[in-house]
């Protein structure tokens, strides 16, 4: 929020506390009727939304103010299962039971995405542009945001999907899962790069860094650092030559730890 470094908790009693990272102190405490079930945030720190525990019913949260809008998803009963937020703020995914993803722009529902199965994680683009969703029976599908269109065919393994990232350009796809392995996709041909990254346990967490590098986190916490081909220009042909050859020659290789 502004230049401070803050942290965003959310409470089995509905408390939602803004803390400053730098002192510790408690900037601001707001408080929803029931347990908070699901928690996510913009970039900016300025709003956040929570999942009420125990219903198809998200709230939005200024977190300057404090004001807060509701909006129920009358039509798909049952607990939201995951969130997230474009980093404006402005666009805003909530999953349901039935494999539902209910995809809003400035609070309002512009459509509704289907998957086979429960949606476990979802993350937007850098720019909002995209939506990449994954499921506990190891589907994901990238989505345009501004017509709730599929982009490609769907990426499918067998293991559930378990992170998802995308680089800042929106370049590479990471697909994280419970096995513990990361699959690289070139999100433009939806070819995949390479071999899988290992890991010994499922993986939690996915992020791209500026110097093409991708770190992964396991439910174990294990760290790891692993370097990516650096980007190439060239016709869609010859880009599709070097993908080709990068799979068959890259080997599998330890992270840097």
């Amino acid at each position: 929020m502004g230049e401070t470094p803050v942290l965003l908790t959310g409470s089995n009693r509905g408390e939602l506390s803004l803390w400053d990272l730098t002192t510790g102190k408690l900037l601001r405490q707001m408080k929803q009727r029931k347990p908070i079930n699901a928690l996510t945030v913009s970039a900016s720190g300025e709003t956040a939304v929570t999942a009420v525990a125990r219903s198809s019913s998200i709230q939005i949260w200024n977190l300057k103010t404090g004001e807060t809008e509701v909006i129920q998803f009358e039509n798909d009963p049952g607990k939201i299962s995951h969130l997230a937020m474009s980093r404006d703020g402005r666009l805003i995914a909530a999953a349901t039971p039935r494999g539902k993803v209910h995809l809003l722009r400035e609070g309002q529902v512009i459509c509704v995405l289907s998957h086979p199965s429960l949606v476990k994680t979802m993350t937007f683009s850098h720019e909002g542009r995209f939506l990449l969703t994954g499921t506990v029976n190891g589907f994901a599908q990238l989505w345009e945001t501004k017509t709730g269109a599929t982009v490609g065919d769907a990426f499918l393994h067998r293991s559930e999907v378990t992170a998802l990232c995308l680089s800042a350009d929106d370049r590479w796809i990471a697909i994280g899962h419970k096995d513990g392995r990361v699959h690289l996709y070139d999100r433009a041909t939806g070819y995949r790069i390479g071999p899988a990254f290992t890991h010994r346990a499922s993986i939690q967490a996915l992020t791209f860094l500026s110097d093409w590098r991708l770190l992964t986190g396991t439910i174990e916490q294990e760290l790891g650092s692993w370097k990516l081909p650096s980007p190439k220009e060239g016709t869609e042909k010859e880009l599709r030559r070097w993908l080709e050859k990068h799979s068959e020659v890259a080997p599998a290789v330890e992270p840097e730890l």
